[in-house]
């Protein structure tokens, strides 16, 4: 069986996500804050998990779980943005920061739900608090991270199908995501899990 994995505090959306989320065939793994410790050191409070299982990770305040995962046999699960980062806000944190330089004009994998085998989520996890960002992780900004180490492990076999992780941003903006009938879709088929990018009122 899947982890679900959820490091956070409570917010509005906290209660639709946990009503979608009983969609999934998981063993929830939450790990709940009083106070939010950012987006970098929250990855501090990673608990114990077997490194063969896989590890659904999911934001809570602006996701929702349609249906049931499909059988994972890959290493990694990946939302898709279908945008280049130097589109994107990312653009002035790269200049900033050139250690993320290679990323400019990659595309942009969101980093609020993945799903991965437990034990490159721990790689992930050392990753965050080992590589050189040149003053950057202070801020608590983990997109640029979490591409990096996909960027940096190409060794690792993936999967990016918009109709596993769908995030909203570009993907609704450009027609590769739709809203029918109250069902997210892209392509026509009802997407798992979708994921506003913290924009309100969508789900």
């Amino acid at each position: 069986m899947n982890y679900l994995l959820t490091l956070y505090s409570e917010t509005p959306g906290l209660q639709r996500f946990l009503e979608s989320s009983k969609k999934l065939n998981v063993e929830r793994v939450p790990v709940v804050f009083e106070k939010f410790p950012n987006h970098i050191n929250k990855w501090c409070h990673l608990p114990d998990i077997d490194p063969e299982r896989y590890v659904i990770f999911s934001d809570t305040d602006d996701v929702i779980f349609q249906s049931d995962f499909p059988e994972f046999t890959h290493d990694i699960y990946l939302a898709p943005e279908n945008v280049l980062h130097s589109e994107t806000i990312w653009a002035d944190h790269i200049k900033e920061y050139p250690a993320f330089s290679e990323l400019a004009n990659k595309e942009v994998y969101n980093c609020g739900t993945f799903a991965m085998k437990a034990k490159h989520l721990v790689e992930y996890q050392r990753f965050l608090f080992e590589f050189d960002d040149g003053g950057y992780r202070a801020l608590g900004l983990e997109q640029l991270y979490f591409n990096m180490f996909i960027h940096l492990h190409k060794e690792l076999s993936r999967v990016i199908d918009l109709s596993i992780f769908a995030p909203l941003y570009r993907n609704l903006n450009d027609g590769w995501v739709t809203s029918e009938g109250g069902i997210w879709k892209t392509n026509g088929k009802p997407i798992v899990c979708v994921h506003s990018n913290g924009v309100k009122g969508l789900l």
